[in-house]
């Protein structure tokens, strides 16, 4: 995503109070919305650094794409088949797909624990008419976009 389709992503989906910012306790939530797979140390350690409790766009940007840099450091053992093969766990028809629950309690319990808001602003996006996540795919473009 370029620059412009971050900042009109960023004020159409984000900008709750149309002030142009966001909270600045949203930034991870944000971040992952917009693609970014950022550690909840990377938010942390962002985060504290910023004085104001709102993140203009003009704030979030440069954050952002220090959390996009991390990543691209950070060890590549995150493959897909690997990332799937936890999934995989959970498939109980060997279909390829998991339940919307069980997916939301993975993302929510094991690992980087993410919060039900992040859950469900990523799990909206992969989530079949029944509710399924077809697994390989939603972590292939997640790991895609970064």
């Amino acid at each position: 995503m370029d620059e412009d389709q971050l900042r009109f992503n960023f004020r159409l989906f984000f900008d709750g109070e149309n002030d142009s910012k966001i909270p600045k306790g949203e930034f991870g939530l944000v971040s992952r919305a917009l693609g970014a797979n950022p550690t909840q140390k990377d938010i942390k350690t962002l985060v504290d650094n910023h004085a104001s409790e709102r993140l203009s766009f003009e704030d979030f940007l440069p954050m952002y794409s220090s959390l996009l840099e991390s990543e691209k450091k950070r060890n590549p053992l995150e493959s897909v088949d690997r990332i799937s093969s936890g999934f995989r766990a959970f498939d109980r028809e060997g279909d390829g797909n998991i339940g919307y629950t069980d997916c939301q309690n993975i993302l929510e319990k094991l690992g980087e624990k993410m919060n039900r808001e992040e859950t469900e602003a990523i799990l909206s996006m992969y989530a079949d008419s029944e509710g399924k996540i077809a697994y390989e795919q939603m972590v292939a473009k997640i790991l895609e976009a970064n």
